[in-house]
C-alpha cells in the first residue's frame, strides 16, 4: 500500500469501528429508535447492512492496497442479501394476501347477519388474522373516534398491497353510497384475494430454480476473485496503478451490474396498487 493511502485508510478504519460499535451493540431498543430518529426493524437491517458493506470494504482497502476494489467489495457484500434472502419477505407477502381474504370473508359474515360496518370491524379486530391484526385494531379504533373515510384509507396504506385497496374502496363506497350487496362484493372479493395468493405462491415456486442458478453464478464468481486475491495476486498487480484503478472499477461496475440483472430475474414484480381519493368525510 502506497505512504499516501495509509493515512485515509486508518480514518477509515477508525470510522468503521464506530459503525461496528454504534451497529451492533446492546443498547434499548426504545433508546436507539430515539438516538436514530424512530428506525423502524427494515431500516435497522439496512443500518446494519451498511455497516458490514463498510467493513468489507475497509478490510480489501487494508490487505490489497486497492480503494477501487475497496469499493467494489463493499457494494458487492450490500448486493448479496438481495440475492440469498428475501425468503421471509416473499412468504410474509404471501400470508398478509392470505390474512387479507379471512378477513375480508368475516366482514361478509358478519355483515350478512345485519350488522353495521363499524360494529362488524370492532368485532372482527380481536379474531383478524396475525399479519394483519394490529393494522384492523387501529382501523377499528380510527373508525371509532369518527374518521371513517381517513381511517380507511389510512389502513390501505399500512397493509400495502392491492388487494387490501380493493377491499378498502368497497368499504369506502359502502360509508358514502347506500350498498345493498356489499356482503356478496366482499365475498368475491375474498375468493379473488385467495385466488391471488395461490397465483404467488406458484410464481414463488417457479422462480425458485432461477434464484439458486442466481446464486450459483455469484458464489462462483465471488470465490473466483477471492481466491486469486489470497493465492495469485500478482495477477491482480495490473490493477495497482490509476489507470489499472479505473479499468477494475469499469470491470466491477459490469459485474454488479450483471448481479442486479440476475438478482432482478428470481424474483417477481410487485403488484401497484392504486391510491386511494381522499373524499369528504361523512361522519
Amino acid at each position: 500500500m502506497s505512504p499516501g493511502l495509509a493515512p485515509a485508510a486508518g480514518a477509515l478504519v477508525g470510522c468503521g469501528v464506530f459503525l461496528v460499535v454504534m451497529g451492533l451493540r446492546r443498547a434499548p431498543r426504545s433508546d436507539m429508535r430515539a438516538i436514530l430518529g424512530g428506525r423502524g426493524p427494515g431500516q435497522d437491517r439496512r443500518v446494519l447492512q451498511l455497516v458490514i458493506g463498510a467493513v468489507v470494504a475497509l478490510a480489501v482497502v487494508l490487505i490489497s492496497g486497492r480503494p477501487v476494489g475497496g469499493v467494489l467489495a463493499g457494494a458487492t457484500a450490500l448486493a448479496l442479501p438481495s440475492v440469498f434472502g428475501g425468503k421471509a419477505a416473499r412468504e410474509a407477502e404471501i400470508a398478509r394476501v392470505e390474512a387479507i381474504s379471512t378477513w375480508t370473508g368475516q366482514l361478509r359474515d358478519m355483515l350478512s347477519g345485519g350488522n353495521g360496518l363499524l360494529e362488524t370491524i370492532e368485532a372482527t379486530a380481536p379474531f383478524s388474522p396475525a399479519p394483519i391484526r394490529a393494522h384492523v385494531e387501529r382501523l377499528a379504533l380510527g373508525m371509532r373516534r369518527g374518521r371513517l373515510n381517513a381511517a380507511l384509507r389510512a389502513f390501505a396504506a399500512d397493509v400495502d398491497d392491492p388487494m387490501a385497496d380493493l377491499v378498502v374502496a368497497a368499504l369506502i363506497v359502502a360509508t358514502t353510497e347506500q350498498v345493498g350487496r356489499l356482503g356478496e362484493l366482499l365475498g368475491m372479493l375474498a375468493a379473488r384475494t385467495r385466488e391471488q395468493a395461490a397465483l404467488r405462491m406458484r410464481i414463488d415456486k417457479d422462480r425458485a430454480g432461477t434464484r439458486t442458478q442466481v446464486r450459483g453464478v455469484v458464489i462462483a464468481t465471488v470465490v473466483s476473485v477471492v481466491g486469486l486475491m489470497v493465492f495469485k495476486n500478482s495477477l491482480l498487480a495490473a490493477y495497482d496503478s490509476a489507470e489499472g484503478q479505473v479499468v477494475l472499477g469499469g470491470i466491477g461496475a459490469c459485474f454488479l451490474a450483471g448481479f442486479a440483472m440476475l438478482a432482478r430475474m428470481g424474483r417477481g414484480e410487485r403488484l401497484e396498487g392504486f391510491t386511494l381519493a381522499a373524499g369528504e368525510e361523512r361522519l
